[in-house]
C-alpha cells in the first residue's frame, strides 16, 4: 500500500471509478487495487476516509443492478482475502447496505450446527408473507435457468438471494 493511493481516496475518485466501472470501461484492475486498499485500512484501521471512499464508490453506481453484483462479489473477495491473512479465516466478508458497511449474512442452510433452527421446515406455519417470499424465490429460481444473458443472470441471482434472505 503507498500513501498516494490513499490520498487518492476521494468522493470525486469513487464516483469517476463507478462510472467507468458501469459503463463497461476496462478499469477493473484500477478498481480492485483502490478498494483492496481501502478494505484494508477499514478492516485494520476502521480508517473512516477509506470507508467513506467505499460508500461513495457503492453510491456512486447508482442502483446499476450489474455493477453492483460484480462489486459486491469483488468487496467480498477483497474482504474475506484481507481477513485471512489477518487469521481470521472465518469472518465474514464486507458489503454495503442502507449506505453502510457491514457483514454479509451468510445464507442458511440445511443442517447447520446441532441441525436445528437454521431452516423452515416443512410442518412449520409460515406467515403469508413469508409464503409469497417462498413462492417467488422458486418462480425466480426456475427463471434463472431460461436466461442467457450474464448480467441479467447474475442480478437475478442477486435479487433471488436477497429475497431468499428474508426467509
Amino acid at each position: 500500500m503507498t500513501n498516494s493511493n490513499q490520498l487518492d481516496m476521494t468522493v470525486e475518485i469513487a464516483a469517476k471509478l463507478a462510472r467507468g466501472f458501469k459503463t463497461g470501461i476496462k478499469n477493473k484492475r484500477q478498481v480492485t487495487d483502490i478498494l483492496t486498499e481501502a478494505t484494508t485500512l477499514w478492516i485494520n484501521k476502521k480508517d473512516i476516509k477509506s470507508g467513506n471512499f467505499i460508500r461513495a464508490f457503492w453510491e456512486a453506481l447508482n442502483g446499476d443492478a450489474p455493477s453492483i453484483a460484480v462489486a459486491r462479489s469483488l468487496l467480498n473477495r477483497i474482504s474475506k482475502r484481507i481477513n485471512k491473512e489477518n487469521g481470521k479465516p472465518n469472518a465474514p466478508a464486507l458489503t454495503v447496505k442502507d449506505g453502510e458497511i457491514v457483514d454479509v449474512v451468510p445464507r442458511s442452510s440445511k443442517g447447520g450446527e446441532g441441525g436445528e433452527g437454521s431452516e423452515i421446515g416443512k410442518d412449520t406455519p409460515q406467515s403469508p408473507k413469508v409464503k409469497e417470499i417462498s413462492e417467488n424465490v422458486r418462480i425466480l429460481s426456475e427463471h434463472l435457468r431460461t436466461v442467457k444473458d450474464v448480467a441479467v443472470r447474475s442480478a437475478l441471482k442477486q435479487a433471488i438471494a436477497e429475497l431468499a434472505a428474508k426467509l
